[in-house]
């Protein structure tokens, strides 16, 4: 991951102070206050406890500098249960958890960070792709045909994330808090 993040990066035209390493999120090798912006994606749902979780998250705190920005884009557990209510409607199999994952808890993480002081939003930027990517794909397409994503409506729904969104039912979520 580290050598196609520095390819890319290479491939840019500006390319600023953009650095990339490897290391363990709940004991980050970096002074406190270096970063504008601290950003997870599906890292900290990797950790085995909530303990762990929230070992990581104040690390990421303790890194950014005051009045920058710590983006957690990780998985929610709330979601998972409102598209599998769905999907048992329609006598589709359950979404499950997978074991390397701890899919976090909305109201653990609002209460850790308003416990913390902590101003947040939530950016429910996938609900829709999800939707149809997880519940609407299967009641209108064979799923054993396609491998993987490669399923057309999963590209459609993408696209139509880009304009509308909302509505909860994305497992992927943002919650944008400021230091």
């Amino acid at each position: 991951m580290i050598k196609f993040a520095n390819k890319l990066r290479d491939e840019l035209t500006e390319k600023e102070n953009i650095n990339f390493s490897v290391g363990d999120i709940r004991n980050i090798k970096f002074e406190d206050n270096k970063f504008d912006i601290v950003y997870t994606t599906r890292v900290i749902i990797n950790l085995p406890t909530w303990e762990d979780q929230i070992q990581a998250m104040d690390e990421c705190f303790r890194v950014v500098k005051p009045g920058g920005k710590v983006i957690f884009s990780e998985a929610f557990y709330e979601p998972l249960i409102l598209l599998n209510a769905m999907r048992l409607i329609k006598q589709l199999p359950p979404l499950v958890e997978h074991d390397f994952n701890r899919y976090i808890k909305k109201e653990k993480i609002e209460k850790y960070l308003t416990n913390k002081g902590l101003s947040f939003e939530c950016d429910e930027f996938s609900s829709i792709y999800y939707l149809g990517s997880r519940f609407l794909r299967e009641l209108v397409t064979n799923p054993s045909d396609y491998k993987g994503y490669s399923n057309p409506i999963n590209e459609i729904f993408y696209e139509i994330e880009k304009k509308y969104s909302g509505g909860g039912f994305g497992i992927q979520q943002a919650y944008i808090i400021k230091k």
